[in-house]
């Protein structure tokens, strides 16, 4: 953003100050030309005297108009600048930006499938401040990640039902407690771990992961991590909180140990990488994005896709992940972010 405005602010100046001199030319005719070059001097020189014979000068619109095509370059070139400035600027924003690539083999997995169309449950009012980046609930308290560097949080709030006019109720969001993370650090998925006595919490590109006690949000361990892209996107407990499961945006599931991670075995975090594919085009998956764990299946979202993917860990061993597209529904997310 501050080389966007460096280079926005450069072409506008360029411009105000190509029609200061044009307007100032247009007025004053070629004695403009005259009265610049006596300012930049450093030293007076005597005046000569007045030759007898005519002086021979440019005509004002002449001049003008090489005064403007002067300017003009220059405006050309801040407006390029500022140009340039806007597409680097949109290449090393957040992943939620980036472009959607080569989605063909997405498609070929979407059009051989068949959906169940799902529908909405309930709906809860959010802060539209915080970029959701990672949720779950634990014993009726939400806890929630948010990202954007400098803006990174974790987040709880509690659920109360609230009285609806006209008889019902609706959960009512109030934040009880919330921890900034440093503002180099972009937070992504979070869960929780050891019982849901503690939460663990992905950043984006540092390659860095976060535990926090649950009660406390006071920072227990932190370590890093690895994976295919070397990014963190989402992540969601596995075998009764034995392992959890990350995802990087890539066809790749990383599956890491919890005592691994909390320090209490020496070895390394990651247990093993797996691909995620469709048993019937043998088609990797794409773009994998937020997890949630339902029984013995993970179902998640495809970045840019409004479909959730159901996925059977235990079969993706031998390559048979994907058992089903699971239901198309109109979220963006799990649940949370409805169209």
């Amino acid at each position: 953003s501050l080389g966007l405005g460096l280079g926005l602010r450069l072409g506008l100046r360029l411009r105000l100050r190509l029609r200061l001199r044009l307007a100032l030319r247009l007025r004053l005719g070629h004695s403009s030309c005259c009265w610049a070059y006596m300012h930049r001097r450093h030293k007076p020189k005597k005046k000569k005297a007045r030759s007898s014979r005519t002086m021979t000068t440019a005509p004002p619109d002449q001049a003008a108009k090489d005064m403007a095509a002067k300017w003009a370059r220059y405006y050309r070139g801040g407006v390029f600048f500022a140009c340039l400035t806007v597409m680097a600027a949109m290449g090393v924003v957040g992943h939620s930006y980036q472009a959607l690539g080569n989605r063909a083999p997405q498609q070929e997995l979407v059009e051989s499938t068949e959906f169940e169309r799902g529908s909405t449950i309930r709906r809860h009012d959010h802060d539209s401040s915080f970029f959701t980046q990672g949720l779950f609930v634990h014993n009726g308290t939400l806890f929630e990640g948010t990202g954007m560097r400098g803006h990174s949080l974790l987040v709880k709030l509690s659920m109360p039902l609230a009285e609806v006019p006209g008889g019902g109720a609706a959960v009512d969001p109030k934040v009880e407690h919330k921890v900034p993370l440093e503002s180099r650090f972009f937070g992504e998925g979070i869960c929780g771990i050891d019982g849901g006595n503690k939460i663990i919490q992905l950043t984006w590109q540092k390659k860095t992961y976060f535990i926090y006690d649950a009660e406390t949000f006071e920072e227990v361990a932190r370590g890093s991590f690895s994976t295919k892209k070397n990014q963190g996107w989402g992540i969601t407990p596995w075998r009764d909180g034995e392992e959890v499961i990350v995802s990087d945006g890539s066809e790749t599931l990383h599956f890491w140990g919890v005592p691994e991670l909390l320090g209490e075995t020496p070895r390394q975090i990651e247990i093993k990488r797996v691909q995620v594919k469709d048993p019937v085009s043998q088609l990797t998956v794409q773009k994998i994005n937020e997890l949630e764990t339902i029984g013995n299946r993970i179902y998640a979202n495809l970045w840019y896709e409004d479909y959730i993917v159901e996925i059977d860990p235990d079969e993706v061993r031998v390559g048979v992940s994907v058992l089903g597209l699971g239901f198309r529904v109109s979220v963006l997310g799990l649940g949370f972010r409805v169209k």
